[in-house]
């Protein structure tokens, strides 16, 4: 199969693929002694014929989390990558590369580096498509890593509302749905509405599920995608009752 100097190339071959996750984990020093064989490798050695990827420290880290990300990523039975690659067109195939690159590239750590692989594995087996897997990978790349450790804690309706709720709304995996009403005693003071509850909303339930490895329901795309070309001539109104669904 020819090369289109992707990051799906790395998969084409295991013997090379393997390599790069075996020396994921080497100290820089070693990391420089190995950049020689990596001019060699597809992909990777074109990133360093065009000066994108040299022997800095940061390039270093790019290898490193380039590795955790294979680790998982080459868990997928070679057929289904097969399947895969012959779906893609050549456009979709440097879109996407271009996008997973750069995400790792700018990922602080490689264990950001193996979520985005566990979700590039759900779209290889079909389970989500290109756009929802860029953007929960985009998710993962621009959150505080041990905050997604509390998503499952806004499986229902949640009451907490601290710095992580905050976070976890801004990266756009919780819905608002009300208030906590609230009774106060004090004569002199009405009864009111206290904080703001929150649960995830679908685009959360499904990174929930990817990172517990829990089955996803093709359905939730389908639905998400709809809706997406619904929003762009909707009023808000409209909107609202959707989302509320």
């Amino acid at each position: 199969m020819e090369n289109d100097n992707t990051i799906f190339d790395l998969q084409q071959s295991r013997t090379t693929s393997e390599f790069i996750v075996k020396n994921a984990d080497l100290v820089m020093e070693s990391f420089a002694d190995i950049v020689e064989t990596l001019k060699d490798i597809p992909y990777l050695g074109s990133l360093i014929k065009l000066g994108k990827v040299t022997m800095s420290f940061i390039d270093y880290r790019f290898f490193c989390k380039l590795g955790h990300f294979l680790k998982v990523a080459n868990e997928v039975p070679g057929e289904e990558l097969t399947r895969f690659f012959a779906s893609l067109s050549y456009k979709d195939k440097k879109r996407i590369s271009d996008y997973l690159t750069q995400l790792l590239y700018t990922a602080e750590d490689a264990s950001k580096a193996e979520l985005m692989g566990k979700i590039y594995k759900r779209r290889v087996l079909g389970d989500i498509d290109n756009d929802m897997m860029l953007r929960l990978c985009s998710i993962v790349n621009r959150a505080y890593i041990t905050d997604l450790d509390y998503l499952e804690e806004y499986l229902t309706a949640s009451e907490t509302n601290t710095y992580v709720t905050d976070n976890l709304v801004a990266i756009g995996v919780l819905a608002d749905v009300g208030n906590i009403y609230e009774e106060n005693t004090d004569e002199w003071e009405s009864t009111g509405f206290g904080p703001t509850k929150h649960t995830l909303n679908e685009v959360g339930k499904m990174l929930y599920k990817i990172l517990t490895d829990k089955p996803i329901d093709i359905g939730v795309i389908l639905r998400l995608n709809k809706n997406e070309v619904q929003f762009r001539s909707m009023a808000t109104s409209e909107i609202d009752e959707i989302l509320s669904d």
